[in-house]
């Protein structure tokens, strides 16, 4: 059929395949449209179950090259530069899966960046949501629901009865008000003596 990219069907003749090309350039996989460059269609609904995959994924990566371990990363996807026609066709950003604990079952998802301004620097890991949901930001291992290693500026905290705003003063106290019938501040500082 036309577009489809044929199939040996393993005795006598070519058929379809799931594989369809439309002459655009436009690449379906179980989709007879395709709307971008590739286009992927998944006849089996996603689920929360974990292990052996029964279709509900429309892409499930793999790869254990890495082998089991702390801090040992599995698949991934990585992002090139938006440079048109770079010469350097390389990775300067990636999501990957990590095992976050001794328990290899425990799996969260690495945020890696490129710091450097050579395009040979090497990418550095920035942010992980753990297999607990605890998401670090300058940490591997977050041990808060979120948890930064660096300065943090906070817009707007929200509790359950009460609306926060917080900053930092110009003598390095955090300042936080509470907003609600009244407007009440609370000061915290760190001095140093000596």
């Amino acid at each position: 059929t036309d577009n489809y990219v044929p199939r040996w069907n393993g005795t006598t003749a070519l058929q379809n395949s799931a594989l369809f090309s439309d002459d655009n350039g436009k690449v379906g996989i179980g989709q007879v449209n395709p709307t971008s460059p590739l286009s992927i269609s998944c006849a089996t609904a996603f689920d929360l179950v974990a292990g052996t995959s029964t279709g509900q994924d429309n892409i499930l990566l793999q790869n254990n090259t890495n082998g089991v371990g702390i801090g040992n990363y599995g698949p991934g996807i990585g992002f090139g530069n938006a440079e048109v026609g770079s010469a350097y066709k390389r990775r300067y950003a990636a999501i990957a899966s990590v095992q976050t604990t001794a328990d290899g079952d425990q799996v969260g998802l690495a945020f890696i960046t490129h710091p450097g301004s050579g395009s040979t620097n090497a990418l550095e890991e920035k942010m992980r949501i753990k297999h607990d949901g605890k998401v670090g930001i300058g940490t591997t291992n977050p041990v808060y629901l979120l948890d930064v290693n660096g300065t943090a500026r906070l817009g707007a905290l929200t509790g359950t009865s009460a609306t926060f705003s917080g900053q930092l003063d110009t003598f390095g106290s955090l300042v936080l008000k509470r907003t609600n019938t009244y407007t009440q501040n609370w000061s915290f500082g760190i001095s140093h003596l000596g």
